[in-house]
């Protein structure tokens, strides 16, 4: 995983072992985009891997989920980096040439 960018709210922008980017942004939300391109723009779409929590309200079994946000930034660091150890195991994008293109190509 390399930082590969940081904007100007304080988000910061990573490449994931896979090709995939995950974002750690300071309102505590943790995203990570997907692997295919979207159909009808091309483009990669961004969902969050936040955990959630099942909260009721009211009555009748009434009941909506809520994003558990990470305030802290080595945590949301740690949590994307417990995601690519268990979902980025993708060997045929050449992770170590693009490292090496990211680093020398500037």
């Amino acid at each position: 995983m390399i930082l590969i960018k940081v904007t100007n709210k304080g988000s910061l922008h990573f490449l994931m072992n896979d090709g995939r980017v995950g974002v750690s942004s300071p309102s505590g939300y943790v995203r990570i985009n997907t692997k295919q391109s979207n159909h009808f723009t091309g483009d990669k779409k961004f969902y969050q891997i936040n955990k959630v929590k099942k909260v009721f309200c009211g009555y009748n079994d009434y009941y909506r989920y809520i994003r558990i946000l990470i305030s802290n930034p080595k945590k949301r660091y740690e949590f994307l980096l417990n995601f690519e150890n268990k979902n980025c195991k993708d060997s045929s994008w050449n992770y170590h040439e693009k490292v090496l293109q990211l680093t020398y190509n500037k």
